[in-house]
């Protein structure tokens, strides 16, 4: 019945109409959204150079910064910001398209996967904000596709490619420091491969992990976690709205015995871990919490139609996952990334606070679908793809 759909120029258009007829309707409900964040990061896009000099909060936003400050600098309209964001995301919808072919090798599982990602209707929604999550999202699924393509044939220009566009890509929100390890895993399975590169692996992993470890520590020096362990929120801030806690008590956990907080000291980074290391059972119950919320993409405030579009979108997402992973079709690098990406995403939430609007969660989404699709890979021959 759906045999129709097996061919790309088939696949292009099905996806397309939808796509746009989906942004038509979209658009005319929201239009431009400016929310709280929206602000400081038009802001920082009017002092690009002083951001960069001093480097405060907003340092780590610096990729969709340039992004805003490219546009503006074009055109001062954020209508026109909103319509790239929309074009470029349409862009993204295309080549998660041509991504699942290269996994799945068949038309009709990439057209249908990929209908199933627009059909969640926040994929598209986030274009109307003001917010890094549009361009991100963009940018994490154009990430893949060129390492998927560098996969199925080598080249030194596209491996500077896909070098350089990571390094950009880590830098348009903080969790982008999930993108850097996962490279690190890339890297890791590719030179475990080859005998004639096992010494440089003994070098450069320990120096790229060091790397890592010292940028999230200086990236964390603007944030203040250890007082949402404190508050015991699981959502952000959710200490302060008292209507919604009455309603859901349980976004707000309290330890069974006195916190531990006497040796807490130092940087960021460092209290974190004097806090696990002295709470450690309350620390894992507001971890596990927090991980749940984030991974199911559901919040008892949002609506049940809401609730149940994640469920219904998801469930089948991870089941696919799972059966992939038991018939042994996650056994190579690229999954292997992506794997690495989808849990240091989790552990990044888990370590801090579950957002109010699931935006936290979109990046990962388009990567749990590209994860599922190997449910229907045929061939393992390649160790990459």
């Amino acid at each position: 019945m759906i045999d129709f759909l097996n061919s790309r120029k088939v696949g292009y258009t099905v996806v397309s109409v939808m796509y746009v007829i989906l942004s038509m309707v979209i658009y005319d409900k929201y239009g431009v959204k400016v929310v709280t964040d929206s602000g400081r990061y038009l802001e920082s896009s009017e002092n690009v150079f002083e951001l960069i000099k001093y480097q405060g909060h907003n340092f780590w936003y610096l990729g969709y910064i340039l992004f805003l400050f490219v546009l503006r600098s074009i055109y001062d309209n954020l209508h026109f910001v909103i319509a790239i964001q929309y074009i470029l995301s349409f862009a993204s919808v295309l080549l998660l398209f041509e991504s699942l072919f290269i996994i799945t090798k068949r038309y009709k599982i990439s057209t249908i996967l990929a209908v199933i990602y627009i059909l969640n209707l926040e994929v598209i929604s986030w274009n109307s904000y003001i917010l890094c999550e549009s361009f991100y999202i963009s940018c994490i699924i154009t990430l893949i596709y060129f390492y998927l393509n560098l996969s199925e044939k080598w080249s030194r220009l596209l491996l500077t490619v896909c070098i350089l566009f990571s390094i950009f890509v880590v830098f348009i929100k903080p969790t982008g420091v999930s993108v850097l390890i996962a490279i690190v895993v890339l890297y890791w399975n590719v030179l475990s491969k080859n005998k004639a590169y096992q010494k440089y692996k003994l070098l450069l992993i320990p120096f790229l992990l060091l790397g890592i470890i010292a940028l999230i520590k200086y990236m964390l020096l603007t944030f203040e976690v250890p007082s949402d362990y404190i508050k015991g929120d699981i959502i952000y801030n959710i200490s302060a709205y008292t209507s919604v806690l009455s309603k859901y008590p349980y976004l707000k956990q309290t330890s069974d015995s006195l916190l531990v907080l006497d040796d807490m000291k130092g940087d960021t980074l460092t209290e974190i871990i004097q806090f696990i290391r002295f709470n450690f059972l309350f620390w894992i119950k507001l971890f596990f919490i927090k991980v749940f919320f984030f991974g199911s993409h559901v919040r008892p405030y949002w609506s049940l139609v809401h609730n149940m579009n994640s469920i219904i979108i998801l469930l089948p997402i991870y089941s696919l996952i799972v059966v992939a992973f038991f018939k042994g079709k996650l056994k190579n690098t690229i999954s292997r990334v992506m794997i690495s990406f989808i849990l240091c995403n989790a552990v990044i939430v888990g370590c801090t606070v579950v957002d109010w609007d699931g935006r936290f969660f979109m990046p990962i989404y388009p990567v749990l679908l590209l994860l599922s699709s190997f449910f229907w890979k045929v061939s393992l021959k390649s160790s990459t793809h």
